[in-house]
């Protein structure tokens, strides 16, 4: 009885493994890039469909760290012991997402005079505020950037007292 059971098995196992198609799919993994720095931003500018802006990454370090020559080297001290330095100067150009966060902290005042901090606005508003170029500090605000795969995705201008 036992060998009826066991042949009776085999041939179904037998007959399943003919029928049965294996299909094999390779897994292809998309590598994403991310970076997150500090820069200047030296322009923002509409190009056709696409924005682009032009930065400046700048290093974030202890003030006592820095041993450079001051005459040859941009320093922005803070008053918590760190500072932004920038020993080369060289603009790099970047797209700009369309779903960009933009965050900042001295773009527009209250009635009182106080600064709107953490104010979010449209790369429109910075397109058409670079274009503006008498009324423009933006070049010499310091920023966090965040780039996914070689394209800015967020900037979050940083205060600088």
């Amino acid at each position: 009885m036992k060998k009826n059971i066991v042949l009776i098995l085999f041939a179904f196992l037998f007959q399943a493994c003919d029928t049965e198609k294996t299909q094999v799919f390779e897994k292809q993994e998309k590598q994403i890039h991310f970076e997150e720095g500090f820069c200047y931003l030296k322009n923002v500018e509409q190009v056709g469909d696409s924005i682009f802006a032009t930065i400046d990454f700048i290093e974030h370090r202890k003030t006592a760290d820095v041993v450079t020559d001051l005459a040859k080297t941009q320093i922005i001290e803070l008053p918590n012991g760190f500072c932004f330095t920038n020993e080369k100067v060289e603009s790099e150009k970047f797209e700009v997402t369309d779903s960009i966060l933009i965050i900042m902290q001295t773009y527009s005042h209250d009635i009182d005079g106080n600064f709107k901090f953490n104010q979010k606005i449209a790369i429109t508003e910075l397109v058409e505020l670079f274009s503006k170029s008498s009324e423009n500090r933006i070049p010499f605000s310091p920023f966090r950037i965040k780039l996914e795969n070689k394209i800015i995705t967020s900037l979050t201008e940083i205060y600088i007292p």
